[in-house]
């Protein structure tokens, strides 16, 4: 469909339209003018928006802001979370009820509140007269309860616009194709149910790359049918491919010898906006120390390492060699260079028995860590131990100078947690505040595909295109469209011959 001819749709009296929006077709321009239109007519009611990253609400905040006192943009999980703490007691949950989320999963919280609207529909019709037009963004990531309460609010009479792509269904974890696959079945039975248009136009590659732009949708269409891309012929420019093999011993790890990325650099030095991205974490963080400090880190809003080291704190039965355990596991993972001999386990040595002559001049830096730690066996003196940490690699002390910091804003949300009274509560204020602030990636970055979701950059390059890291699932050709879909004019994929995924042919 035309854009005039899906503007059109939404602006239907329609209850429910439904737009499947390839990466790069407009999407956002839809939501976000369709936004500003209904806003300017609404009187004493609100228009909402739910979208399913702070990435999303910040996007969408910046093209509206001219309508900000009449548009409520937020998470999907963010409006569970307050409804939830409106009727906890009937819920039976705790006064923290991000906490109980974050410990219990947000998943179940929005089955509980689901059920609530389902039990209580007064309470879904009292949403709809406050939000009497209702967009969502990203709608295939919604999970069954979640879809569940955006249609409930539109039973009770709000206006529902639903956005997304099928093909940018990414869940991560266990079970994730038979995550992604109920989805998708969600997503036909909505379509089946509303007014549906699909976005067709590249716009994001017309004044950069429209041959790019035309190829990245043929693509989907390959991925979507189950076809392998192929990479043999002529390709449109802008698009380049590169072969390297994964030299590391260890599976799980990736690690280019120098003759591969040297083949790269041509490309790599260019002054672009530019996003390494791999299919996961573990990837990312072997090729950290490749290519720091050229390209930092996109920490994205996730602080993961952090979210474990406090469960670990919150565990009653966790001792303090457990919790130092843990805090070490955590400053490997935001560091580089913080091996478990030199300094990991002299630390977690040092918690357990104080020695009396240290020698050499880390021990001694490491022991005053460790009192930190021994006098707050809690929060507070981690944090004070990762303060002091931070310090010593400023300032580029003597045997701390090799170590630098990776995830900057994680470890520093780390330290802020000594100014709270417990790191549950600590950690879910610097979440809320964090969430409003709607950080952007530095111009070079290194982010895995999840959380490269919703952004783009001039030139993209996807490591480790090879059969372990893309094989042949539903959930990888997903993946890998997202991945190609973020460049706006170049994109390069490092493959592997000895390897190959079986979702490309070279």
């Amino acid at each position: 469909m035309t854009d005039e001819e899906i503007a059109n749709l939404l602006r239907s009296d329609a209850s429910i339209v439904v737009i499947e929006a390839p990466a790069g077709c407009g999407k956002t321009h839809q939501a976000a003018s369709y936004a500003a239109d209904m806003a300017a007519n609404l009187k004493s009611a609100r228009l909402l928006v739910l979208t399913h990253t702070h990435a999303a609400c910040s996007v969408i905040a910046e093209r509206t802001q001219e309508y900000h006192d009449k548009i409520d943009i937020r998470t999907l999980d963010s409006l569970i979370n307050q409804i939830a703490m409106a009727y906890r007691l009937s819920l039976d949950l705790p006064e923290d009820v991000s906490a109980w989320a974050r410990q219990h999963g947000y998943e179940l919280l929005a089955t509980k509140v689901a059920n609530l609207l389902r039990s209580n529909p007064i309470i879904a019709k009292h949403l709809a007269r406050l939000f009497p037009i209702v967009i969502c963004d990203e709608h295939q990531d919604s999970n069954e309860a979640q879809d569940g309460i955006v249609q409930l609010l539109g039973k009770q009479g709000a206006l529902l616009r639903v956005f997304g792509d099928p093909m940018q269904t990414i869940p991560g974890g266990r079970g994730q194709n038979v995550i992604a696959a109920a989805a998708l079945t969600r997503w036909d039975a909505l379509k089946d149910q509303a007014v549906f248009g699909e976005l067709e136009t590249p716009h994001r590659w017309r004044t950069t790359n429209p041959d790019l732009g035309e190829w990245i949708l043929s693509i989907r269409e390959t991925l979507k049918n189950e076809q392998p891309i192929d990479l043999k012929g002529r390709l449109p420019r802008g698009v380049n491919v590169k072969f390297a093999e994964n030299e590391s011993p260890r599976p799980a790890n990736y690690l280019l010898v120098p003759e591969n990325w040297n083949n790269l650099n041509a490309l790599l030095n260019e002054e672009k906006q530019m996003l390494l991205i791999a299919g996961s974490n573990a990837t990312i963080q072997s090729l950290r120390g490749t290519f720091r400090p050229r390209f930092s880190i996109w920490e994205g809003h996730t602080r993961n390492y952090l979210e474990k080291f406090i469960d670990v704190l919150n565990d009653g039965a966790g001792n303090l060699d457990i919790k130092a355990s843990a805090f070490v596991d955590c400053l490997k993972s935001l560091l580089v260079g913080f091996s478990g001999g030199r300094y990991g386990d002299r630390l977690i040595q040092e918690v357990r028995m104080p020695s009396d002559n240290p020698r050499g001049q880390i021990p001694p830096q490491l022991k005053l860590m460790a009192e930190f730690i021994r006098t707050d066996p809690n929060h507070i003196g981690f944090s004070k131990a990762a303060e002091h940490l931070k310090g010593l690699i400023v300032q580029n002390a003597d045997g701390f100078s090799e170590l630098h910091i990776d995830y900057l804003r994680e470890f520093d949300d780390l330290i802020k947690l000594k100014g709270y009274n417990d790191p549950m509560t600590g950690f879910a204020e610097i979440s809320q505040r964090r969430s409003r602030a709607y950080p952007k990636p530095p111009r070079k970055a290194l982010s895995t595909v999840h959380k490269s979701k919703g952004l783009e950059a001039e030139y993209v390059f996807v490591f480790a295109c090879d059969k372990g890291h893309f094989p042949e699932t539903y959930v990888k050709r997903n993946l890998l469209y997202v991945a190609l879909s973020r460049a706006t004019e170049s994109v390069t994929i490092i493959a592997s011959r000895n390897n190959r995924s079986p979702l490309i042919e070279i």
